[in-house]
């Protein structure tokens, strides 16, 4: 989504609501799926079409295979109850995870499913020195996009990218654009993306425990 550019109390107020909106990278660190996804229950046909119309509208390419969850009815809605997870949910097509929410905001595919589908989301890639930053959660300075090896699709800030790695083949993370790629470009220094699934973190291995 994008965010209006400008100082003044309601950019603060979008920027809070944002930073609410999006799920810490941090928590998921300590998710454990085995004890903290306490219900997942079949959607109902209303809400598979509902859930189905808005992943579509953001992952055009993920129509066929919406499309055919809900004529197969095998859309679920996964809750999670933890103290790192009391505001995550999980859409899986049936044991199979594919996307997470936080707190009511946007959807995000794990990576999982993005490196089937590379292309869902715009690339971000870091400087191969930024990799142990990255896999570690940190925000991602704009100096390791700048650099040399670090290249950016044009995005608006907020918008989710898919967190590439110089001489890497594979997205390593999913993270929002704190700022423009525009805004990053004029001044390569500061935090320039919110880190927000990486490999081998709590939401990695759901694959192998949803069921």
């Amino acid at each position: 989504r994008n965010r209006k550019q400008g100082g003044g109390g309601g950019q603060e107020e979008e920027d809070e609501t944002q930073k609410l909106n999006r799920p810490a990278h941090a928590a998921f660190k300590g998710f454990d799926p085995h004890t903290e996804i306490r219900t997942c229950a079949k959607m109902r046909s209303s809400e598979m079409r509902h859930v189905k119309n808005d992943l579509v509208a953001s992952y055009p390419m993920l129509a066929p295979i919406l499309e055919a969850a809900v004529k197969g009815g095998t859309l679920r809605l996964a809750k999670c109850s933890g103290q790192t997870s009391s505001f995550l949910s999980l859409v899986l097509d049936g044991k199979l995870p594919l996307m997470f929410q936080s707190r009511g905001g946007p959807f995000f595919p794990l990576l999982r499913l993005l490196h089937r589908f590379p292309d869902m989301l715009p690339h971000f890639r870091v400087d191969a020195g930024a990799l142990r930053h990255v896999i570690s959660g940190a925000v991602v300075m704009a100096q390791g996009l700048c650099n040399t090896g670090g290249q950016m699709a044009d995005v608006v800030a907020g918008t989710a990218v898919a967190l590439m790695v110089e001489n890497k083949e594979h997205a390593v993370g999913i993270a929002v654009a704190l700022r423009s790629t525009e805004a990053i470009r004029k001044d390569p220094t500061g935090p320039a993306v919110e880190v927000l699934h990486v490999l081998k973190d709590g939401l990695w291995p759901l694959i192998e425990t949803a069921g």
